[in-house]
């Protein structure tokens, strides 16, 4: 009986991505929780736009990463909605790509205070992503997609612990309630379709949502490290903090 309706969901969602939990054969909106959860993906960009008028030029990297997330929201509400648009799945999943590359040679040039470094770094990581993920994801039996965004979360966690180090934990809760965030944010995917739900009574609509809101609650608080973090710098034995107000 399992396998008949998992067949026909399969023949009604006429993009290339995954199945979840959740969805509605019926209804306009196929996936509700998922869809209206991707909205949340707009808050901080509207939060970082506002905050930051008259100060783009220093928060540089903030401002160059929020119309991705702008294309990751709106791709990701009608990716979930309609499930049938390859278009969508698209600014789903590549934007998110991107901006993590962006973070990883933004921090790795941080550590080594030489921006080509942060460039061959970002491109070493993403061959490895490349080519390991599909073993890794086969030996752990987790889903592939799930095994590249835990290894692109690695790629900015690593440096961002290193000038963690480096500068005496500067600003260290921010890093570790992104840390908590992200990690839980991969958790609920990975509790998502095909893992049997955990929650099938409290929630039946499965925890993919939850991955759409510890996302975006972690851009508040990534968000707010880069904001310090362009003061930093490991040139000279102090690092020196400023606030605009």
């Amino acid at each position: 009986m399992l396998t008949i309706l998992l067949q026909q969901k399969s023949s009604l969602i006429t993009d290339f991505g995954p199945m979840y939990h959740e969805f509605h054969a019926d209804a306009l909106i196929k996936e509700p929780w998922n869809a209206y959860s991707s909205i949340f993906f707009l808050v901080p960009v509207l939060f970082w736009a506002i905050k930051l008028r008259g100060h783009y030029r220093e928060n540089w990297i903030i401002i160059l990463l929020l119309p991705l997330l702008l294309l990751n929201g709106v791709g990701s509400t009608f990716y979930h909605a309609f499930r049938s648009s390859n278009f969508f799945l698209i600014m789903d999943f590549a934007p998110a790509m991107v901006m993590s590359l962006i973070i990883g040679a933004y921090l790795w040039a941080k550590v080594f205070e030489k921006w080509y470094w942060g460039l061959l770094m970002i491109v070493f990581a993403f061959f490895i992503t490349r080519f390991f993920s599909g073993t890794l994801a086969d030996s752990l039996k987790i889903s592939r997609i799930n095994i590249s965004y835990l290894m692109n979360g690695t790629i900015f966690l690593a440096p961002a612990l290193i000038i963690l180090f480096k500068s005496n934990f500067y600003k260290w809760a921010y890093v570790i309630i992104s840390i908590f965030l992200l990690i839980g944010a991969i958790i609920f995917r990975s509790l998502d379709y095909p893992t049997p739900n955990p929650f099938p009574e409290i929630m039946p609509q499965g925890t993919h949502f939850l991955w759409h809101i510890f996302t975006a609650l972690a851009v508040f608080s990534m968000g707010y490290y880069f904001y310090y973090l362009k003061d930093l710098s490991f040139k000279s034995k102090q690092h020196i903090s400023k606030k605009m107000h």
